[in-house]
This record gives structure tokens, C-alpha cells and sequence, in this order.
């Protein structure tokens, strides 16, 4: 998904669609029980999330690893 410049924050299936992660694996990051990565930060509202384009970018970024012998 290519995010768009306008629209500052993103619903739980926009969020899964820039990430490429299911909605299960998207639950688990904000949970902070995917597999060696930090909570993903969520703004809640009642039941419902939604996510900062800004946010996910960083949590992306900072969590990039380098896969070498």
C-alpha cells in the first residue's frame, strides 16, 4: 500500500495492509507478543485503533534487521 500524504492516521486494515501483516499479527504488535519486536503504539478509541502513518513508519524503520552469517 502506498500511503497517502493526506491522510495522517489509519484504520487497523490500512495499518495491516502498509505493514503486509495480518490482522492477527497486527494484534499481536500492538500487544507486544510478536515475536523479538517492541509494542507497536495505537491510538485507541473504545474497541477500536487506529494507527499514525508517522508511527508505523518509524516502528517499521527502527525494527529493520540485517539477516547475515
Amino acid at each position: 500500500m502506498t500511503p497517502n500524504p493526506n491522510r495522517e492516521v489509519l484504520t487497523a486494515k490500512e495499518a495491516c495492509e502498509f505493514l503486509g501483516l495480518s490482522k492477527a499479527s497486527l494484534s499481536r504488535a500492538v500487544h507486544g507478543t510478536l515475536s523479538n519486536m517492541p509494542p507497536l503504539p495505537v491510538i485507541r478509541y473504545g474497541r477500536s485503533h487506529r494507527f499514525r502513518l508517522q508511527t508505523l513508519i518509524r516502528w517499521q524503520t527502527e525494527n529493520e534487521t540485517c539477516l547475515s552469517k
